[in-house]
């Protein structure tokens, strides 16, 4: 995720709040807007950390923002078999109703740390984008329960899964299998939004902005911290639309 000037939202009001704690913030209040201040303060704190002081605030900037913050997410599957190795999480997937029951961080910047401070000891070559393939509205607990009762799974579809609000869930540690696309597994990471298909059941890019940025700061972190990792769409490898856009066009879009 790349924040400058003229940049809006609750990430900027995150990137503000971290200044703040920095020592870096001295402007009145703080508000959702990156203007002249906010780039001030960037750069301040850039060169006060050795960084380039461009304005920009990308993954290094993020990780020195982010350096004593603790995370507090822990993965929703406990236990895992790494021998697991299924395809297509997406595949006839027909959710209940059920309330959601799992936990659940708003925070952009602490999924930033969370990654910057996994220890990922297994080969891992590749990180692929996923949609549920269900309505935007579908809960993190109805999926796990689709994969868990229906498809009798040990293991979640995805590492990684973003509600609409942008609030995402960690189901399983990075260093575990998920189920995201046969034969390359044990050598994936998985990421998903909850969404992919329009009331008709059409397959449709309907990331909300939210869901956007997650996926953002998900492509800029991870490369930043595995330079040689490579970025896929699901359909790469299967006859199917997942996660309904073009991944190497959305990563040119998002370039600094």
């Amino acid at each position: 995720m790349i924040l400058r000037n003229g940049s809006r939202g609750s990430q900027v009001r995150e990137l503000q709040e971290l200044l703040k704690e920095n020592g870096f913030w001295t402007f009145h209040t703080i508000t959702d807007f990156f203007g002249n201040v906010t780039e001030t303060a960037v750069k301040e704190f850039q060169k006060a950390k050795g960084l380039k002081d461009d304005g920009l605030v990308g993954p290094r900037t993020w990780k020195e923002l982010l350096k004593e913050k603790e995370v507090k997410i822990t993965p929703t599957y406990k236990e895992v078999d790494n021998n697991e190795d299924f395809s297509d999480p997406e595949e006839e997937m027909v959710v209940g109703t059920e309330a959601e029951a799992e936990p659940a961080c708003k925070n952009t910047s602490e999924l930033i740390n969370l990654i910057n401070d996994s220890n990922i000891t297994r080969r891992v070559t590749r990180l692929v984008f996923h949609c549920t393939a269900t309505q935007p509205t579908a809960t993190v607990t109805a999926i796990q329960n689709h994969w868990r009762n229906k498809l009798g799974w040990k293991n979640p579809g995805y590492h990684i899964l973003v509600r609409a609000d942008g609030s995402w869930t960690q189901l399983s540690d990075f260093n575990n299998v998920t189920n995201g696309v046969g034969g390359i597994n044990s050598t994936s990471l998985h990421i998903s939004y909850i969404g992919g298909i329009d009331k008709n059941g059409k397959a449709i890019d309907n990331r909300t902005e939210e869901q956007r940025r997650i996926f953002e700061a998900v492509y800029h972190t991870f490369k930043d911290k595995m330079p040689n990792l490579t970025f896929h769409g699901h359909y790469e490898f299967t006859n199917k639309a997942c996660p309904c856009f073009k991944v190497d066009k959305w990563i040119e879009s998002i370039q600094m």
